[in-house]
């Protein structure tokens, strides 16, 4: 009676952890390609702004309608925090959220004309009408500058940065970004999509997992990027 007992326990208990094995594979499965439908439309939201710029179907020094084009873009995703266009001049459109209900939207606009730079904000409602302008002499903001500008025009594909601290909202994210090249490979400019780390949390708290199941997302090196509820930024 022990030795049938006690091998009819060794083989349930085998059943059960390959079974448990089994469930946890395929949650993990499941959650992996919640995720990559929640960050992969920033990866083809730059692709698609290289080709619509590349092509020339929307140029990149026509400030006003590049950034109608990005607010587009912006509206269509609830997870983008910014979506922008930076050219090898210095020029710069961004476009992303604040978090005002009265003006949900900012654009962030640097110009050079005639060698003369002029650095414009722009507030606007929710039908992106605007709202306030002002001018910011003292802006020292140069797009070329920036981790996503650098690591796509060095690599000279779509890439995705290693999490930092975003310029204007100061919060924590990654950044997907584009090179944008002429026929002869001269690099024209670079457009980026920003998400938040914040974003990215409570999308994951979102996500039903069993009855007690938690996703959590680490980058290359084994740092938590996102969690559900919080965030960590490790320090680069």
């Amino acid at each position: 009676m022990a030795i049938i007992l006690g091998s009819s326990y060794i083989s349930t208990e085998r059943v059960l952890l390959q079974h448990g094995r089994a469930l946890m594979e395929e949650a993990a499965e499941e959650t992996i390609n919640h995720a990559a439908e929640f960050l992969l439309p920033a990866e083809e939201a730059a692709d698609l702004s290289q080709r619509l710029t590349q092509g020339a179907i929307i140029s990149g020094d026509n400030s006003v309608l590049l950034e109608r084009f990005l607010f587009e873009q912006l509206r269509l995703k609830p997870q983008f925090a910014g979506v922008y266009y930076g050219r090898s001049n210095g020029e710069f459109v961004f476009v992303r959220r604040t978090g005002d209900a009265i003006a949900p939207f900012q654009t962030k606009i640097i110009s050079m004309a005639e060698g003369n730079r002029q650095v414009d904000l722009i507030s606007r409602d929710p039908d992106f009408q605007e709202i306030s302008r002002k001018d910011l002499p003292t802006d020292i903001y140069d797009p070329r500058l920036r981790p996503w500008y650098t690591q796509s025009v060095a690599e000279g594909r779509t890439v995705w940065t290693d999490p930092y601290i975003f310029f204007t909202s100061q919060q924590p994210g990654i950044t997907v970004a584009s090179p944008v090249q002429s026929s002869d490979g001269e690099t024209l400019g670079v457009g980026g999509v920003d998400i938040e780390f914040g974003e990215i949390s409570n999308f994951l708290a979102n996500l039903e997992i069993g009855q007690t199941g938690r996703a959590f997302i680490f980058d290359s090196e084994g740092a938590v990027m996102a969690f559900p509820g919080g965030l960590q930024l490790r320090e680069s």
